[in-house]
């Protein structure tokens, strides 16, 4: 879950496992709670996300937020 930025067409969200590879998933639109599925349980992953806007048919994104360690139960 992350809180609202200013006007934004959506959202980017990387995750991995401490050890692996960055996935990407795209959200569209201002919804902020997104749910990853397939992650397995008493695994730590790293989490980030960045916000972008649509100007002119071009995507404008902000710089990736600070890397979080999430906990699965």
């Amino acid at each position: 879950k992350a809180s609202a930025t200013g006007a934004v067409s959506g959202y980017q969200i990387k995750y991995r496992p401490s050890s692996g590879k960055w996935k990407t998933v795209k959200v569209s639109g201002k919804k902020l709670n997104k749910t990853i599925k397939n992650l397995k349980k008493d695994k730590t992953y790293q989490v980030k996300i960045r916000s972008y806007y649509t100007y002119r048919g071009k995507k404008l994104y902000s710089s990736w937020g600070k890397t979080k360690k999430v906990k699965l139960k």
